[in-house]
This record gives structure tokens, C-alpha cells and sequence, in this order.
């Protein structure tokens, strides 16, 4: 269990706010919480992903709200055993919005952020307990892009 980060500089934050920019993580979680997500401290602004698996199903969170309770917007799907996906999430400046696409297909657009418990670790991912008895995934790979 842990996190894994790359910092931004300022400049890089200001610019992926002014323009498109992608997150893709290809991760296999198999209990507990995978997450990804991108800072933007000091802009008030943290995009993150969850997928939770507990008892052979899988919950992809785009998370709004992490206290009292996590919450954000949630797409339930049935879970293949240790399968890898591929999340993407694409963030569109004009809408100040993004949308999260799995394995090619849209499942969530909309997605506004959340401000809770902010770090300057700018790109991070890891995997923790919180929905199931231990925290176990395995990442392929993550890249932030910001598009020119």
C-alpha cells in the first residue's frame, strides 16, 4: 500500500488548466482502492480516480468529495478476476470539465473536481484499504500529457 508522485512545476499546472490534458493509467486492482489522480495546488483543483473492488465487483469513482464520506460520480461494472483496464481521463478547458473513458468507451463525463486534501505531489498513484480487507493492484502504466 502507498503513493506513488511526480511533481509539477507551476508553469506545467497553469498550463494544463489553459489546455486539454490526458490522464491514462492501465491498472489491475484486485482488492482495496487503485487510484490516480493529478494535484493542481495552489489552483484549489485535484482530479482523482478510484476503482474500489470488494467481493468480485468494481465501483470507478471520479471522487467530489472525499470527507465526511467518499463520494463523486460512479459507474458499477461486474469484474473479471485480475483483469488490466485502461482508464483515461481527458480534461477539456473550455468546459472545465473532464471525462473518464475505460478500455475505449465513455463512462463518465461531467467531472468538475474536488478540492479536499490537497498535496503538492502534482501526478500521483497507489493503492490503499478502503474498500476492501487489503489494498493490492498492479499498474502497468501512467502518463499525464498536457496537449499543446
Amino acid at each position: 500500500m502507498g503513493y506513488y508522485y511526480r511533481p509539477l512545476s507551476g508553469f506545467q499546472k497553469r498550463q494544463a488548466l489553459e489546455r486539454v490534458w490526458n490522464l491514462v493509467v492501465v491498472v489491475r486492482a484486485e482488492d482495496g482502492t487503485a487510484n490516480a489522480g493529478v494535484d493542481f495546488v495552489p489552483f484549489g483543483r485535484r482530479f482523482d480516480i478510484h476503482d474500489d473492488v470488494e467481493a468480485g465487483t468494481s465501483m470507478v469513482r471520479l471522487v467530489t468529495q472525499i470527507v465526511p464520506i467518499t463520494e463523486g460520480l460512479e459507474y458499477s461494472l461486474p469484474r473479471a478476476a485480475a483483469a488490466y483496464h485502461r482508464y483515461e481521463m481527458r480534461y477539456d478547458p473550455g468546459l472545465q470539465s473532464a471525462e473518464l473513458w475505460m478500455d475505449g468507451q465513455r463512462i463518465l463525463r461531467g467531472y468538475r473536481v474536488h478540492s479536499q486534501y490537497q498535496d503538492n505531489m502534482g501526478v500521483t498513484f497507489g493503492v490503499n484499504a478502503y474498500k476492501g480487507r487489503r489494498g493490492v493492484a498492479a499498474f502497468k502504466s501512467v502518463r499525464f500529457e498536457i496537449n499543446p
